[in-house]
């Protein structure tokens, strides 16, 4: 893997510089089907907003691989926040991006030109308690981890409690799903959400301590976690490559469910330091929460119970509004709508 280091920046303020990792796809030992040809479309750059692959972007980089059988020439950016992509996009120095949805709508509303197109995943969270709580009212006092103040856990956090104003759990933040992990495990938090990918480790490390109170993916599948979006100009005139990506998208959110081998070999080949037995796990946990929607997850309904949940827990500076932040259009079309 190659590294570059690059600094990005747009009008919006408190955008910080990126380290970018990029990655040319294509491999033959991941090709992701028999779609192979000569025909040259032009060059797509791709966006991510982690500074390496996790488990919630495997479609998305097979998506990524069938592209480039088609004959699209494509590189994969890494980026270091979720910050980073809206900016990489604005600029042009990348035509699609992710991110969670609380940065791309709040980017909108502070007047960046994108619009998300679709749902690239589902909450891939779970709220994991001791196992004597069976209950949010459950959590009231105990120490309750989040990644910042302003972060997709708080917001989940916040949805988990929002029928129950009397509980008052004791909020720490603790950056990191990792490093809440090791905090509860070191008896330094009595819960958190944190990434399904870490509840193996934390039943590894601590046998039989904590249960997942709430599986987000399974039980709140109508809000969109992560969004796939693009440049309004970039949309406006390459309608047939944003279909193009949305088609190979749905088309591997779909191979991986009809073959979860598809997910475990693309979890192993992209994802660090993961062992086939760890993607394994992985791959049941993620298919059994559906994190990833056939359909892309992007309706009217869906768009609107997100921006709702964002705007009331999420901590946004402004009010994004579906037509700043959105267009269904080509996905749609993709779907035959």
């Amino acid at each position: 893997m190659k590294r570059i280091s690059a600094r990005r920046r747009w009008a919006a303020p408190a955008l910080a510089a990126a380290v970018l990792l990029t990655t040319a796809c294509g491999d033959d030992s991941t090709s992701a089907g028999d779609t192979a040809t000569s025909e040259d479309k032009g060059s797509l750059t791709i966006a991510f907003s982690n500074a390496v692959p996790q488990v919630e972007k495997v479609p998305t980089i097979l998506a990524a691989e069938q592209l480039e059988e088609e004959g699209y020439e494509v590189e994969l950016v890494w980026l270091q926040s979720s910050e980073d992509p809206v900016q990489a996009v604005v600029r042009g120095d990348a035509q699609i991006g992710t991110a969670n949805t609380s940065t791309i709508f709040g980017a909108t509303a502070q007047g960046a030109p994108v619009k998300a197109i679709a749902a690239q995943n589902k909450p891939a969270y779970a709220m994991v308690v001791p196992v004597g709580v069976t209950s949010p009212e459950g959590l009231d006092g105990l120490k309750v981890g989040i990644h910042a103040q302003v972060s997709s856990t708080a917001l989940y956090t916040n949805l988990l409690l929002k029928d129950h104003p009397e509980v008052k759990p004791n909020t720490l933040v603790v950056p990191g799903s990792a490093n809440r992990i090791q905090a509860l495990i070191a008896g330094e938090l009595d819960a958190s959400v944190v990434q399904l990918s870490d509840l193996q480790v934390l039943e590894e490390k601590a046998p039989g301590k904590f249960h997942v109170l709430l599986d987000y993916a399974a039980e709140m599948g109508d809000i969109i976690d992560s969004a796939i979006f693009t440049s309004d100009s970039f949309l406006d005139e390459n309608p047939e490559a944003v279909q193009d990506f949305l088609d190979a998208l749905l088309t591997q959110q779909q191979r991986i469910k009809d073959d979860p081998q598809v997910l475990v070999d693309g979890i192993v080949a992209n994802v660090p330091d993961v062992t086939e037995e760890q993607a394994k796990g992985f791959a049941d946990t993620y298919l059994s929460s559906n994190v990833w929607p056939e359909d892309g997850n992007f309706t009217d309904d869906s768009i609107a119970t997100t921006l709702d949940a964002i705007k009331q827990y999420g901590g946004l500076d402004g009010e994004p509004t579906a037509d700043l932040c959105c267009t269904s259009e080509p996905l749609n079309e993709v779907l035959g709508q």
